[in-house]
């Protein structure tokens, strides 16, 4: 290539993977050199191992983004099923509040249709807990604990339940995709317990 205006000496390593070029290292001089033999055999090498380093990481943000779409197509069925499941039992219910008001019934078929209301309310809560999820999973790219963050604030906002993190959730972990989408799966979940069950304005995370 052309050397730079100031410089009279210039090097490209090749940077390699597995026989691929993963890009190119330059090194230039202001004074004219001739790259000796065992400089370019020592530069060679370093490409390699830098371009092997480059394969790696290519390889780990591969597996991330395998593993964040494996765990959205997952979700996506279960909200899939969910509403499935939320529709079919609120239609039998309807049909049981319809055959209890044509037998005169009324007492009965306002139960029947406060059991409605109540699964509709469930179902609301946990459809919006799902999407949440799904924006999760959508964030983990940017690290596990960014897309926490994230994810606690809106949880937040969402459901008017304090949350807090202590000790070592509020550091950098290295983790694989796979160990990061398993230890978020285990937060929204224990989340949602608590949202459904225990009527806690505050939750400490450790």
């Amino acid at each position: 290539g052309e050397v730079t205006s100031g410089y009279k000496s210039l090097i490209c390593v090749p940077l390699l993977a597995s026989h691929e070029l993963a890009g190119t290292m330059e090194l230039a001089r202001v004074e004219s050199y001739p790259w000796p033999e065992d400089e370019i055999r020592w530069l060679a090498s370093v490409g390699r191992q830098v371009g092997a380093a480059i394969h790696l990481v290519q390889l780990s943000r591969q597996s991330r983004d395998l593993a964040i779409l494996q765990e959205r197509e997952r979700l996506s069925q279960e909200l899939h099923d969910g509403l499935a499941q939320t529709i079919g039992a609120i239609r039998l219910r309807a049909e049981e509040a319809g055959l209890w008001l044509d037998d005169g019934r009324a007492d009965s078929a306002q139960a029947t249709l406060q059991e409605i209301e109540q699964i509709a309310q469930e179902a609301y809560g946990s459809i919006r807990d799902d999407i949440l999820g799904l924006r999760m999973n959508a964030m983990t790219g940017q690290g596990l604990k960014a897309a926490l963050a994230e994810y606690l604030s809106r949880f937040q906002r969402q459901w008017g339940i304090q949350v807090r993190c202590s000790g070592s959730m509020n550091e950098d972990w290295a983790a694989s995709p796979e160990a990061e989408i398993q230890l978020i799966r285990i937060i929204q979940e224990a989340l949602t317990n608590v949202r459904r069950h225990a009527k806690a304005t505050l939750v400490i995370i450790k």
